[in-house]
């Protein structure tokens, strides 16, 4: 998964003439001002998105929490017009992925909105850009790696 600040506008919901990468700073050194975007949205009222502008920014609050709690995962993601490769949540916010190399997040919904069928995210590694083994046990018990990677052999962990 990765997440860059071209990427941060599109999961905010609003319209703005700005570059992602330049609404990510404004947004980060408090320079964003209000004449900078807008709530203009093709077949939508102003009203409807603000209140997904709203649910999204109470969303975002919680993201640096996110692989503190349970994890609940569902292939083929799909909410009104939105469709990802995949989705998660912890049951706070929801984040959906593109299909690629590497998952791109692609949209950020409050609360939990993958279907009954999401199943438990019972192990999630991380590794650095570039690297080839898995560095980091975010979610799971050594004991459940374990299992996985004897029957994944082709997965390779650092310990």
């Amino acid at each position: 998964m990765k997440a860059h600040e071209n990427n941060y506008l599109h999961l905010i919901g609003v319209h703005t003439t700005l570059n992602p990468k330049v609404f990510f700073e404004k947004c980060l050194n408090n320079s964003l001002d209000i004449n900078d975007f807008d709530f203009n949205f093709k077949n939508k009222s102003e009203k409807v998105v603000k209140g997904t502008v709203r649910r999204k920014i109470q969303s975002l609050k919680n993201i640096d929490k996110f692989f503190q709690n349970i994890i609940g995962v569902e292939e083929n993601f799909a909410k009104g017009n939105i469709l990802c490769a995949v989705a998660e949540t912890d049951n706070c916010i929801t984040i959906g992925y593109t299909k690629a190399k590497t998952c791109v997040p692609m949209t950020l919904l409050k609360g939990n909105e993958l279907s009954k069928e999401m199943i438990k995210c019972d192990l999630l590694l991380s590794k650095d850009v570039g690297a080839c083994e898995y560095e980091t046990l975010i979610i799971g018990s050594t004991d459940s790696l374990d299992d996985f990677l004897i029957k994944n052999p082709q997965i390779k962990y650092s310990k």
